[in-house]
């Protein structure tokens, strides 16, 4: 059965594959992919270790790594799940950083992506409820202060370089489901060129020794922060915008790829 949509990175892949001549294989319905000698899962690429993967899929242990370092980020709070023995300890903590933070307060699958799982919480009644709604699924979760986004920014770095960085101008309509933050995204994807940001992004994915990741960036009234780290570098709609985007994108994978074919 033929497909009605493809991954903007296995077309941008497939040309590659031509253009720098290497071995490009696509398995389990072009999940799992392969170049050369090297494996691709989803947006993951064999390329950054284990434990810098797995900080940066942990939202409270890469902003306490930054903190640390004195990089502007947006500080994650951790709770755990009840069945966990330092539950009672952390919930009584977690309360009390609510009780002196300024309500509204966001809750969040601690390693989720893509948006899914964020709660608005207006009042303690309501953080209550959604630590319960997370913990049915979670064994942890993140809080972090609620603020006004002015401006977002994604960076690309490799390698201790920023290979893209580009702003998204966001037009948000609020759907209401309770508090649960849903947004229907209307997004203008422009390259961007900052030095300031390209300096932030690069501290701190050095911070946690990762070498291949997006790190999106925040502009609030207060100032520039890190909001968060991802290892699986998706560039799907920012490839999609137009032709110049497309090509932005290939050139990130083309760097890339150029190391990968290397690996033996």
């Amino acid at each position: 059965m033929k497909k009605n949509w493809e991954r903007q990175l296995i077309k941008i892949l497939t040309e590659l594959s031509e253009e720098e001549n290497f071995v490009f294989e696509k398995i389990l319905d072009d999940w799992i992919l392969k170049i050369n000698n090297s494996w691709i899962y989803g947006n993951n690429f064999e390329i950054n270790s284990l434990s810098s993967y797995l900080i940066a899929r942990d939202k409270v242990a890469t902003s306490f790594l930054l903190e640390k370092e004195n990089i502007p980020c947006m500080k994650h709070t951790l709770q755990l799940n009840k069945k966990h023995p330092a539950y009672k300890n952390t919930y009584k903590k977690i309360c009390e950083d609510i009780l002196n933070k300024d309500i509204p307060v966001i809750l969040k699958d601690n390693k989720g992506f893509g948006g899914k799982n964020v709660f608005k919480a207006c009042n303690m009644q309501q953080v209550h409820h959604y630590v319960d709604v997370l913990m049915k699924k979670n064994i942890d979760i993140a809080i972090c202060s609620y603020v006004d986004i002015l401006k977002e920014y994604r960076t690309v770095v490799y390698k201790g370089e920023v290979l893209l960085c580009y702003s998204k101008n966001i037009k948000r309509k609020k759907i209401e489901n309770g508090n649960v933050i849903k947004d229907n995204i209307t997004v203008k994807i422009e390259p961007f060129k900052n030095t300031y940001i390209e300096r932030l992004a690069i501290k701190a994915a050095n911070t946690i020794n990762i070498s291949f990741a997006t790190v999106d960036i925040i502009k609030t009234k207060e100032n520039l922060q890190v909001i968060e780290i991802n290892p699986a570098v998706s560039l799907e709609l920012f490839a999609k915008t137009n032709k110049v985007n497309y090509l932005l994108t290939k050139e990130v994978y083309r760097t890339v790829i150029k190391d990968l074919k290397n690996i033996k």
